[in-house]
């Protein structure tokens, strides 16, 4: 495949699911990774490994086993168009993506999820996840969106969130057929990948179990022009999806994202003239009609309040320096 080294490979049959994990520079944790995957008590799956140009040790730790594929980029691409190469090599029925330096913290999630979706017929399941604070080391297991209180199906307009597409095992056929893949972008690309194929299933089925491990670091994002602008765009691309088919909790969040990422990033609003367009290009896509559906007129009339008092600053300050 173009732009992808051959490490190693092993052809299997009857596959049930094919993990994709992207990777870069995690060799602290992927042994880890690796070993909670080959440890599954579903064994006829394999594992796709992409690496994105790692400098440290990732590869060389990375467990042996006949099931394991690796790929290594020659050229830094991100882990959006690395899961889209997953997606065209997965030989597996069903397809699901883990980070280098997640895990999955019991040996059955697999086997659960996909006995599921084989009895039940169906195109997307997925069960809790939990998050792993590795500055404090502690747990939480009550992230907003990310775990079920009981098993069973949901109807994504019931559900309305964006985030922990991991969790999730997906039918390839279902994801190839609609041409659903990860947009070009360094940041927030899941959420794009994650809303637009609930939506095209439109239900799908829950465990309550906790089937993914998430690690949370504590890094600062170096944003320049590029990721500011992608994250932005990823922001847009939600917020127009969530306007077409009137999802208004789903709008409600991204304009809270964008709220809180303006205010955070004002500085690079103001040194990017292109991003401040998009700024404007963003809001005049804001369905506060949308949103009145499901909040408050006080509520909606505090989100306007806060959007102009973002951007009145960033506007300021941006003509201020002109002077």
């Amino acid at each position: 495949m173009h732009g992808l080294h051959f490490v190693f490979i092993l052809n299997m049959s009857e596959i049930s699911v094919s993990v994709v994990i992207p990777v870069y520079n995690c060799d602290q944790f992927i042994e880890n990774c690796i070993q909670s995957v080959i440890s599954q008590t579903l064994t006829n799956l394999e594992i796709i490994i992409l690496d994105d140009c790692s400098t440290d040790e990732t590869l060389s730790r990375i467990p042996r086993d006949p099931r394991i594929r690796i790929f290594a980029k020659k050229e830094k691409h991100g882990s959006g168009i690395l899961r889209n190469e997953g997606i065209k090599l997965a030989k597996g029925k069903y397809i699901t993506f883990l980070d280098g330096d997640d895990f999955y913290p019991n040996k059955n999630s697999l086997k659960k999820l996909v006995e599921i979706a084989e009895k039940k017929k169906l195109d997307i399941v997925g069960g809790s996840l939990f998050i792993v604070n590795q500055l404090t080391n502690e747990i939480n297991y009550k992230f907003p969106g990310q775990y079920f209180t009981e098993d069973g199906f949901i109807k994504y307009e019931n559900y309305q969130h964006d985030g922990g597409f991991y969790r999730f095992i997906y039918r390839s056929n279902f994801l190839r057929k609609n041409q659903i893949q990860f947009p070009a972008f360094r940041r927030m690309q899941d959420p794009v990948f994650f809303v637009k194929a609930m939506i095209k299933c439109g239900s799908f089925y829950v465990i309550k179990d906790y089937v993914y491990a998430y690690r949370k670091f504590h890094k600062e994002v170096e944003w320049d022009k590029n990721l500011v602008e992608e994250k932005l765009s990823a922001i847009l691309l939600i917020l127009k999806i969530s306007r077409k088919h009137k999802l208004s909790h789903l709008h409600y969040l991204m304009v809270k994202n964008f709220i809180n990422f303006s205010n955070h990033h004002l500085a690079d609003l103001r040194n990017f003239k292109n991003q401040v367009k998009l700024f404007l290009l963003i809001y005049s896509k804001i369905d506060f009609k949308l949103l009145k559906e499901g909040w408050s007129s006080d509520k909606i009339n505090f989100l306007r309040l806060k959007l102009f008092g973002v951007f009145f600053k960033s506007f300021f300050d941006l003509t201020k320096e002109k002077k």
